[in-house]
């Protein structure tokens, strides 16, 4: 199952930079494409798995997996940790599984995948207030 899924690897993280930056409409496009391309029941099942992030992304569900990557899963230890419970979950259910194959290849190159351009907006959001008022007064205003 491997060699026939290991050639998906730079279109899944292609796929995910497209999402990740907010281009929901070439990412739908991109996703059509990877679903007409898909041969194998295990291509067809990553595809699936790719379907089911863009949904979670789109809908902003920060309780889906792909967010909590980002939001808790930061630096380099606990992104292994993550890798380490999901490849113990996969064993239980099914290694092969082309699904936990996508999750292991986010995590492994997390660093390299865009910050979520949801949460860049949060960032510069949380900045702006901080730049209005630096010392943290009430708003004499209100």
């Amino acid at each position: 199952m491997k060699h026939d899924i290991e050639r998906w690897e730079k279109p899944v993280l292609n796929y995910l930079g497209v999402l990740l930056s907010g281009k929901f409409a070439d990412a739908e496009r991109t996703l059509e494409r990877y679903e007409r391309k898909a041969q194998t029941p295990h291509e067809k099942r990553l595809v699936h798995a790719l379907r089911g992030i863009f949904h979670a992304y789109q809908s902003d569900d920060r309780d889906s997996l792909i967010f909590k990557i980002f939001l808790e899963g930061g630096d380099k230890a606990r992104a292994r940790e993550l890798a380490e419970l999901l490849k113990n979950h996969a064993a239980v259910f099914d290694e092969s599984d082309p699904y936990f194959w996508v999750w292991q290849v986010i995590l492994k190159n997390r660093e390299r995948l865009p910050t979520p351009h949801k949460l860049r907006v949060e960032e510069r959001s949380v900045e702006h207030v901080v730049e209005e008022n630096p010392a943290g007064e009430p708003d004499k205003n209100v």
